[in-house]
């Protein structure tokens, strides 16, 4: 589906929408309130609260607005905390995330201000005629302003160092990481996949939730991130995949496992049917499947790393001392080893 106009923002600068978060802070209710502290008139008052809105800072009722978790800890941060606060909100609005993959399509030439028209025009609702341009407008000086785009001639393209800190989550399972092509009807067809494929879903999310709440599977997890943003791709998840990347011309999953020598064999098998199904949901059959577990297999289960390699097609990654370690061959063919 396209991306709903209530989503697509219409207020140029971040800045502004930074006074209008502390307007609320300070006391402002109403859009109204929200004009006269920035000195506009009361329909910019109304886009620079849903901007805000868009953004996770600000909640919004009748005309009532108040600040979120996210807006209090945007308003308690210093200068440069408030930029990176910025910059992982813009990051976690789904129209970036449909825009992200765009991107990393056309890398590393990037895209004309054209294509980012056309492509916005068809897969976003961008209200009547007189709003498309002001919201476009919006859109490209958020990207640029946040740091998560930068403009080199007549181009547009992702700036690396706005990944440094982030993992860019997809909120939406039906959002795919990795388009096969970017129609809206391609977009419509995964979202109908996934649904069809609900029940299904609804077991990873639950088997996901639970593995993320360990410490050890999320260091696991920042320990990869940091490789693949070494390679200046960007890491990308959601509530099924732990983590994914295209690199160059290939497309990685990753599952982390936290192992120990009692429960190494289960993991490794629960890892395994764990990536397959992620493939299978995203349908994309030829993405190549990671899993990393958190120790060395002991001697016992060292046949299981033949297995996963040459019969299962599984590229099998451990953690030792804070550093990955794989098979000469795995190290060979994973470009961030």
């Amino acid at each position: 589906m396209k991306i709903p106009s209530s989503l697509v923002p219409q207020a140029d600068r971040l800045d502004e929408v930074l006074r209008a978060v502390e307007a609320v802070g300070h006391g402002a209710i109403t859009f109204q309130d929200i004009a006269r502290a920035l000195g506009k008139v009361e329909r910019q008052g109304r886009y620079y609260r849903l901007a805000a809105e868009i953004l996770g800072f600000l909640n919004n009722s009748a005309n009532h607005s108040v600040l979120t978790d996210s807006g209090r800890l945007l308003l308690g941060a210093s200068a440069a905390e408030r930029k990176s606060i910025i910059r992982h909100a813009v990051l976690s609005m789904p129209l970036i995330h449909r825009l992200i993959p765009f991107f990393e399509a056309r890398l590393p030439g990037g895209i004309s201000r054209t294509t980012l028209v056309r492509f916005l025009s068809e897969i976003a609702d961008l209200g009547g005629d007189s709003m498309a341009p002001r919201r476009i407008s919006t859109v490209t000086s958020w990207l640029v302003d946040s740091g998560v785009a930068e403009i080199k001639g007549d181009t547009m393209r992702l700036n690396p160092a706005a990944f440094a800190e982030h993992v860019v989550t997809f909120t939406k399972d039906d959002e795919p990481l990795f388009p096969k092509a970017y129609r809206l009807e391609d977009y419509d067809e995964a979202e109908r996949q996934i649904k069809t494929r609900s029940a299904l879903t609804t077991v990873l999310v639950d088997e996901t939730t639970k593995e993320r709440a360990e410490a050890s599977h999320s260091r696991l997890i920042h320990m990869m991130a940091e490789r693949i943003r070494g390679l200046g791709a960007v890491p990308k998840a959601n509530r099924l995949i732990d983590l994914s990347a295209q690199v160059d011309d290939s497309i990685y999953l990753f599952e982390m496992k936290s192992t120990t020598e009692d429960n190494a064999r289960s993991q490794v098998r629960r890892g395994l049917s764990q990536l397959y199904e992620y493939r299978f949901v995203q349908d994309i059959p030829k993405a190549k499947l990671v899993l990393v577990i958190e120790k060395q297999l002991p001697g016992s289960l060292q046949w299981l790393v033949e297995y996963l390699q040459k019969d299962r097609n599984i590229f099998l990654v451990w953690d030792g001392s804070d550093n990955f370690f794989a098979s000469k061959e795995v190290a060979k063919a994973l470009p961030f080893l």
